[in-house]
């Protein structure tokens, strides 16, 4: 992957932000050049970080590009692989936009990253247990958390699954969402 393909896939997040129009004609392919290079391995002879900012970056990409085009692309299916490759770890310019974004998803319409029956609940509160007060994240984003939490503990549905999968997530991850919620 490496720093041109890094520069590359963060160009494409920037001009599906900066120039919708222009940008349009090019989402559908923008699209699948990012999901095939997020399921790109990693080469023997890479630097492991190198890689692993490369990879944030076009998971990045797919994010913006799901931000600002949402309705020229299939939104379900491009949220579920952005969510699948969260949270953003390595690339550290990307990592307060696209997890701010995660979490105003949730709170504006929870239902397009949840998935039918709440499928990616448990993936959703452990990005949350992962990134709460960390660098990951910052006081606007752990707000939105604790709101969403409050939200969805008030929806009996979601309420029964987060008790299903609260002690399916790491102990660090309870601990840091249990601390929000009282």
């Amino acid at each position: 992957l490496g720093d041109v393909y890094k520069r590359q896939v963060y160009t494409l997040g920037i001009l599906a932000q900066k120039y919708p129009t222009q940008f349009e004609p090019l989402c559908q392919v923008s699209v699948q050049v990012l999901v095939q290079s997020i399921q790109i391995q990693q080469d023997s002879h890479e630097l492991k970080l190198t890689y692993l900012r490369a990879k944030d970056n076009a998971v990045a990409a797919l994010g913006k590009i799901a931000e600002a085009h949402g309705q020229k692309i299939n939104l379900s299916e491009v949220l579920n692989i952005w969510l699948t490759n969260l949270p953003i770890k390595f690339d550290r310019n990307e990592t307060i936009h696209q997890h701010k974004f995660l979490t105003d998803i949730c709170l504006q319409a929870p239902q397009l990253i949840l998935g039918p029956n709440g499928e990616n609940l448990q993936k959703v509160l452990a990005i949350f247990g992962d990134i709460v007060s960390t660098k990951l994240s910052d006081d606007v984003i752990k707000a939105n958390i604790q709101l969403i939490l409050k939200n969805f503990s008030q929806n009996d549905a979601l309420k029964n699954l987060i008790n299903t999968i609260f002690p399916q997530l790491s102990e660090t991850q309870r601990s840091k969402l249990e601390r929000l919620v009282q």
